[in-house]
């Protein structure tokens, strides 16, 4: 029974410890009233960080206070690393320096990458739901055509198919029901459909 114990513990310590391999934090630098880089693209899961290189104190605050709570930093410190758990894109700005502005842009993922009108296809927005009253809005459309909405959902994933063959693009943005503000869209991401 204790071998049992020690053999199942020993798993979960080596499952955790890949887990928490597969995130990256970013550091953004705030120089010279800019965040460098200014844009930066990161996956679900993964995390950012502001280190203030001025001398003064700055922020790093989302426009929509949804994607997560204002950072301030004082001056030669670095803020606590902030987890980006939805996709979507997020503009920031810095509330003591007007110029400071940047954005995080967090891909949703899809796989697979290619199928059957008969596939099932899972949309990752999130890597746990969505919190409050918010919903990602999925859009997709065929051969280049208009966007119509696929999917409303809190939940961190989503599968659908596509009834008809071509090339589907997909995006989505994260949405605060109560207030109707958003972020803005995802890349697209496109997936042949034979």
């Amino acid at each position: 029974m204790f071998r049992r114990a020690s053999f199942v513990a020993l798993i979960l310590l080596l499952l955790s410890a890949n887990s928490s391999l597969a995130a990256t934090t970013y550091t953004v630098k705030m120089v010279s009233g800019v965040y460098r880089p200014k844009n930066l693209t990161v996956a679900l899961g993964d995390s950012v960080q502001w280190k203030n290189k001025t001398g003064k104190t700055r922020t790093a605050t989302p426009l929509y206070q949804y994607a997560w709570s204002s950072v301030s930093v004082a001056p030669g410190h670095m803020s606590s690393p902030v987890r980006m758990t939805q996709a979507g894109t997020f503009p920031y700005r810095s509330a003591t320096g007007k110029r400071m502005k940047g954005t995080i842009t967090v891909p949703m993922t899809v796989d697979p990458p290619a199928g059957n009108t008969a596939t099932f296809f899972t949309l990752t927005m999130g890597t746990e739901k969505t919190p409050g009253v918010m919903v990602h809005d999925v859009y997709v459309r065929q051969n280049g055509g208009s966007w119509q909405v696929r999917a409303v959902t809190a939940e961190p994933t989503v599968s659908i198919f596509f009834p008809s063959t071509g090339s589907w693009d997909i995006h989505s943005r994260l949405r605060w029901q109560l207030g109707g503000a958003s972020s803005e869209w995802t890349p697209i991401v496109t997936v042949e459909v034979f």
